[in-house]
This record gives C-alpha cells, structure tokens and sequence, in this order.
C-alpha cells in the first residue's frame, strides 16, 4: 500500500508541470514587470516538477513488465493520433513533419519526457542490478561522480556534456539513481535536517537569478533553472523528503495519482489550444492550470474507464507477438 502523501506530490508536480506549460502559452515574455517577476517566481519553483516524479520513480524502483512497456507505448500512440485529428478538425491544417512526428512519436521524440522515460523503463532491470550490487561506499562514489559530470558542471561550470537542459534519457538516469539511493540508504544528515532551508534557498537561488537575468545578464542565470540544474535538483529533492517524512491514505489519491503519464500526454496537446482570455495574468495562470489539469484528468479517467480493456489487450498479444520472434530467433540460431 503507496504512502498517498508521495502519491499526492505526483499529483502535485504535473502540477507543477502543467503551471510552467500554461503561462509558456501566453505569458513566456510578459512586457510588464509585476508578470514578468510573477512568470519567474512560479517557474522558479515548478520546473522541478519533472524531477519529483523520478525521484518517485526511483524511490519505488522500476518493475520492468513487456506488457506495461507495451501499454505506455500504445497509450502515447492513441493520444498522439487522437489529439492530432481533434487540432486538424479545428484548425485544418497540419506540416508534414507533423503528421510524422504524431504516427512516431517516441522514436521522434514528439512527447520528451515519455521518450526518456520509456528509455530508462527499458533500462530499468539492467540498472537497479547493478545499483543493488553496490556497496554505499561504492554507489555513493558514483552517484557523486554522476552528478558531478551531468548536474553540478552544467550549473556552476556552464559545462554541458548532453547539450539538452536535462531533457533528456541521462539526466532522468541520473534523477533515478538519486531517488533509488534514498530508497537503499535513506536521504542524507544533511537533507533531514536542514530540508526547508535547502527548500528556500535553492527556490531564492533560481528565483533571483532568473530576475537578474530578465535585466540583461543571461551568463549569471544559465543553467540554474533548467532540469539539469543543482539547484532544482535540490528543490525536488527537499520537497520529497518533506513529503515522505508525511504518512496517510487516501485511495481517491492513490487512483488520480495513477492517471498522471496519461494527463501529461493530454495536456502536452490541449496546452495549445488555450486562448488567452483575459490580460491578468495571475486568472489567466490559475484558470488554465486548474482547466487544464482537470480536462486532461477527466479524457484519461474516460479512457481508461471506456478502453483500458482493449488496451490491455493490445499489449498482451503484442508481448505474445515478440515472444514468438524471440523464440523464432532462439530456433533460427
């Protein structure tokens, strides 16, 4: 039985998510000053949204399942050719590019996250052996290593080796390892005792440095809020602790939590079709998260309800299809 507070941090980083999508929409580069700074205050703390829910993902660890596999791959797809046709009907017209990215969209890398995280999913059995045959001492030195090349060099170096702002399958590697090293080892001295003030400082850090940035010095800013960042990093690490150290259940919690990689894809789409429907941008910004987390939840909660069988399904004769040309294969050599 999941501790439905982690469960409720899921909820709350596509949140989080969702927040920095609806405000990119319309507000990215807001002329006035109070919505610039307001722009950069919820930014400054939601771009860690991505990286709480590996660090979740990490902490449980991955059960590599064919089937599962299958059933995230099935699900992409159908809400890519879905929402494809929805944006047609409404607005006729589509780039070629498009219509490719939407028939292959893991392969294109059309949905980020959902590319790099079917990428460590499929990694998963190989990583969590090697991760459970490691001493502390050892997995502490790598992971320090790991972070060092991939977190710590892109923030305070301006050295980026993967050249994607953390979007990308390493980063995630490196995110999951994090949270399974909590999960083996238990979070650090430091983090337990000094969670909220690493919490504040770190969301200070990016918050004004991203300020000074909007006055026109972009070196003192670049890499502090982006997803490789150490400073978001510390952010989703800190809330994590702070929310696994809170222990209650909820199964209406639980059971919303686990419609969260179907409304990502759902929003990933309507997020463009938000009209900007008023000029506050502190309504425009709380409606539309609100809006669209809930229309999002509510297209997922109907497919599941509606379709989750023949998904199901799918992804059962699918595993027994690739079952049958492994064993061909097998027989072949």
């Amino acid at each position: 039985m999941r501790n439905s507070s982690i469960e409720l941090l899921r909820i709350i980083s596509m949140l989080m998510i969702i927040s920095m999508h609806v405000l990119g929409a319309h507000f990215m580069e807001p002329t006035k000053l109070a919505d610039r700074e307001f722009v950069l205050f919820i930014n400054s703390f939601c771009n860690a949204g991505v990286t709480i829910f590996v660090l979740i993902s990490g902490f449980y660890g991955i059960r590599f399942k064919m089937d599962r596999l299958m059933y995230m791959a099935n699900q992409t797809w159908f809400y890519s050719l879905l929402l494809f046709g929805v944006g047609f009907l409404l607005y006729h017209r589509f780039l070629r590019v498009d219509l490719i990215r939407t028939i292959f969209p893991i392969v294109t890398n059309k949905y980020w996250f959902i590319t790099s995280y079917i990428i460590l999913f499929v990694a998963s059995p190989h990583l969590n052996t090697c991760l459970d045959n490691m001493t502390q001492k050892t997995y502490a030195a790598f992971l320090a290593f790991m972070l060092f090349i991939f977190v710590v060099a892109p923030t305070l170096l301006k050295f980026e080796i993967t050249c994607d702002g953390g979007k990308g399958p390493i980063n995630m590697i490196v995110v999951y390892m994090t949270g399974y090293y909590f999960k083996r080892f238990d979070f650090p001295a430091l983090i337990k005792k000094y969670a909220i003030v690493i919490l504040i400082l770190s969301f200070l850090v990016v918050f004004i440095a991203s300020s000074w940035q909007s006055f026109g010095n972009p070196w003192m800013s670049r890499g502090l809020f982006r997803d490789n960042s150490l400073f978001i990093l510390l952010i989703a690490v800190s809330l994590f602790y702070l929310f696994s150290k809170m222990s209650f259940y909820s199964a209406m919690v639980n059971e919303v939590a686990k419609l969260t990689l179907g409304v990502y894809l759902v929003q990933e789409t309507l997020k463009l079709w938000i009209p900007k429907f008023t000029d506050n941008i502190f309504l425009y910004w709380a409606g539309s998260l609100f809006g669209l987390y809930l229309i999002s939840l509510l297209v997922e909660f109907l497919k599941v309800r509606l379709l989750d069988g023949w998904f199901r399904r799918l992804s059962s004769w699918e595993c027994m299809m690739i079952g049958k040309v492994l064993k061909l294969e097998d027989d072949v050599k």
